[in-house]
């Protein structure tokens, strides 16, 4: 927690910093990682595959909507892109 602590003293995000501020941050990025590797997990896991990879991080993500509008910006590298097939493309059920 010292670490995260003194990057947020050094970058001036606030001209006063709490105490609790970093053991906060910490937290936080503790769940957001679990969640996306729990993910990516799961995605690895349906593909038949033993080892995550960029791919399946990129997958997870991207199928996840709180995680794809936070990460929105982001590139995995070697991640691809998620699927996606435009619905004017596709043929229509008569």
């Amino acid at each position: 927690m010292g670490r995260i602590g003194s990057y947020m003293r050094s970058k001036k995000y606030s001209s006063r910093t709490g105490g609790l501020a970093p053991i906060f941050l910490g937290a936080v990025l503790e769940y957001l990682c679990a969640e996306v590797l729990e993910s990516a997990g799961d995605v690895c896991k349906g593909a038949g595959k033993h080892l995550v990879t960029p791919r399946h991080l990129e997958l997870a993500v991207r199928a996840d909507d709180d995680l794809s509008r936070y990460l929105q910006g982001t590139n995995f590298a070697n991640g691809g892109r998620a699927p996606y097939i435009n619905p004017c493309i596709l043929k229509k059920k008569k």
